[in-house]
């Protein structure tokens, strides 16, 4: 079984209307086999309030015969790391795009 816990804390918002964004990124190397996926949000100033989403899911890839790839990933930047990270995939630090949101100023739309 593989487990992670820990507590995300996102920046402080003292206005609902002046909220920043933020982003975390999770990856996890898996077997074959049978898993639940289970995520529990809960709100530190009121631990009794939780949100909980379950899902069972099924790895089962054949890796010695195939290439396999994930969706594409939006990148608000990439760079060469120099250190790994949480961000860090095949030696390049990886920022996400974390809006759906693509404005006309932008010109170019980097992804993985």
């Amino acid at each position: 079984m593989k487990e992670s816990k820990y507590n995300l804390m996102s920046p402080l918002a003292i206005d609902t209307l002046h909220i920043s964004f933020f982003i975390d990124n999770q990856r996890f190397s898996l077997d074959n086999g049978q898993y639940t996926l289970e995520l529990v949000v809960t709100d530190n100033a009121n631990p009794e309030k939780k949100s909980i989403h379950a899902e069972k899911i099924t790895i089962a890839l054949n890796r010695d015969n195939k290439v396999y790839n994930s969706n594409i990933q939006i990148l608000e930047s990439f760079s060469k790391s120099n250190t790994q990270s949480l961000l860090t995939k095949n030696g390049y630090d990886l920022i996400p795009y974390n809006i759906n949101y693509f404005p006309k100023t932008q010109n170019a739309l980097n992804f993985i």
